[in-house]
């Protein structure tokens, strides 16, 4: 059975709660010790001074199949739904406004819908298309802006071309991320710079193994004052960019074995040598202000 365990700590005190202990690493950085097999209650009342609730409307331009990422900015609510391949968009009392949904084959419409991302600075949707290789930009109106082809094709990195996750830069580029899964060996993955015309800039990190769990996709979250948080699945490690370098922000010393302890070895070999093995993996990381949560699952 699966088993899910969740940590809120404080950044700034260097505590936490949910049964765990906190040291310091050498680089500053706060080591969060996580026991998932300890119990421990979350008193959502000492962290969270209210809690709002929005009820969107429903409509039949508005039916949501599921969540897969959110962005909520001065005025409006944007809800990216990969199941139906749209974007929809509320005002903050939940009024349902438009949405971005074009689907097809010409040159401003995509098939698939692999990642969104929102430019909150200059109020566009970003939309990439695995299955034609696209990067597409729309204004809140759904009016496409512009066009990429081949994105990623032509940098001399595979792994350019399928980014698991993409985030906006305050520059006007896109910060990516993918991980190899199975028994790839001949390429590498890892967090890069490219433009909006699919151009590669710079390896912000880059790492040589596989591991042997896909994980969530969602791997790239906005933090406060314009930086953008990176929790990879390879290490135990959440990490801040702002714009020009990646920093450390706090590290988990979990107790049993983690993704981190079968990274660089293939699945067949994972699954012919570890039978049954379970190990536990963090789904998510959300920091705000001096406040962390992380999600895991074993």
């Amino acid at each position: 059975m699966k088993k899910s365990f969740a940590i809120l700590c404080s950044l700034l005190l260097l505590t936490s709660c949910g049964g765990s202990s906190t040291t310091t690493a050498d680089d500053g950085a706060p080591v969060v010790r996580l026991d998932p097999y300890r119990r421990g209650t979350i008193r959502t009342a000492d962290f969270v001074d209210s809690v709002e609730y929005l009820i969107l409307e429903s409509t039949p331009e508005s039916m949501i199949r599921r969540i897969d990422r959110l962005c909520v900015m001065d005025s409006l609510l944007l809800v990216a739904d990969y199941a139906s391949r749209s974007v929809f968009i509320f005002d903050r009392e939940g009024r349902y406004r438009s949405r971005v949904s074009r689907i097809g084959r010409s040159r401003e419409e995509y098939v698939s819908m692999n990642v969104v991302a929102f430019d909150t600075l200059r109020s566009e949707v970003l939309v990439h298309d695995i299955m034609t290789e696209k990067l597409l930009v729309y204004g809140l109106d759904g009016t496409c802006r512009s066009v990429a082809e081949d994105f990623g094709r032509n940098t001399g990195y595979a792994c350019t071309r399928y980014p698991r996750d993409m985030q906006a830069l305050a520059s006007g580029n896109v910060i990516c991320y993918e991980f190899l899964h199975g028994s790839d060996r001949d390429n590498r993955d890892g967090l890069w710079e490219m433009t909006r015309q699919g151009e590669f800039v710079r390896w912000i990190r880059q790492f040589d193994f596989v591991h042997p769990s896909e994980g969530s996709g969602n791997r790239l979250t906005w933090m406060d004052g314009g930086r953008i948080a990176w929790f990879p699945i390879e290490t135990n490690d959440d990490f801040a960019f702002d714009g020009n370098s990646l920093r450390r922000v706090v590290s988990y010393d979990v107790a049993g074995p983690t993704v981190r302890d079968y990274v660089g070895l293939p699945d067949p070999l994972f699954i012919t040598a570890h039978p049954g093995t379970f190990f536990a993996a963090r789904l998510m990381t959300q920091i705000k202000g001096r406040f962390v949560f992380t999600y895991w699952i074993d």
